[in-house]
């Protein structure tokens, strides 16, 4: 009798040791990712603002200019606005902020000129989908830093491997059409992931008749603290780039005329950017 109930004791015991063993196993193998799940990606950035980090344009007429980060500034409403200096015999800053999914344009400001010529948007302009995705859209129209009325229009069309004298990189085209006062121009930009702007092209029709021009990357380097690469980094054949521009696109060589300040903001109406 006595040895009965040793053995149904033992018995007892062995299940409750199997029971836990089971119970443990199942709550690791819950914890584990499911077989052939990957982390989320990191969100791509064709449009890197970095303080200290700039890039340097070669124009199609010969001359070069260089846009510079520098700074951030933050706004009453908890965002961050960089400054961009466009250097180019003139001095010009760009304010863009970067919510999820775009770039906008808030400011563009010509601190040498003694009127303070300057020009708020507001709201502020969609100035470029971030990522970039193919067939992503969006337009704006409002009025330009001269006061005309101004209609732009977005596409990205794809994917395209780009070769200028910075590297070799993948990049995704997109093509911009714009009207300004009666003339037209067509402008085709060619964005890099982790680079940004890399070349672009322009074909312009008025009155005076048909121009082309462009630009493309020649330099870069980036401030030794930023998250790129260090300074003076040239990427070999690059199909997947590392450092990093923003751009804009004015033509460097036209040094704008003085005239006076507007004196209120200008009554811009951008067509809200689609969700890339």
């Amino acid at each position: 009798m006595k040895k009965a109930y040793v053995t149904r004791a033992l018995a007892l015991i062995c299940l409750l040791l199997m029971l836990s063993a089971s119970s443990v196993l199942a709550q690791r193998r819950s914890r584990r990712p499911a077989r052939g799940a990957a982390a989320a990606p990191a969100s791509k950035d064709f449009f890197p603002l970095r303080v200290g980090d700039s890039w340097t344009y070669r124009h199609s007429e010969g001359n070069e200019f260089t846009y510079t980060v520098l700074s951030e500034e933050k706004q009453a409403d908890g965002t961050v606005q960089y400054v961009v200096e466009l250097k180019s015999g003139s001095q010009i800053n760009y304010y863009y902020s970067k919510p999820s999914g775009q770039v906008l344009l808030h400011r563009i400001s010509y601190p040498q000129e003694e009127t303070g010529l300057k020009i708020d948007f507001s709201p502020a302009k969609p100035y470029l989908k971030n990522p970039l995705t193919a067939g992503a859209k969006w337009e704006w129209a409002g009025k330009d830093i001269g006061q005309n009325d101004t209609a732009e229009s977005h596409q990205v069309i794809g994917p395209e491997v780009v070769e200028v004298p910075a590297g070799k990189f993948r990049t995704m085209k997109m093509i911009s059409k714009l009207t300004l006062g009666g003339a037209q121009a067509i402008r085709t930009f060619w964005y890099a992931e982790g680079v940004g702007l890399v070349k672009s092209t322009t074909e312009a029709k008025s009155a005076a008749g048909l121009f082309s021009y462009g630009f493309v990357l020649i330099n870069y380097s980036f401030n030794k603290n930023s998250a790129a690469k260090p300074t003076g980094t040239k990427p070999a054949t690059v199909l997947a780039p590392t450092p990093a521009p923003p751009l804009i696109t004015p033509a460097p060589t036209v040094t704008p005329t003085p005239a006076p300040a507007p004196t209120s903001t200008p009554n811009t109406a951008p067509t809200p950017s689609p969700t890339p």
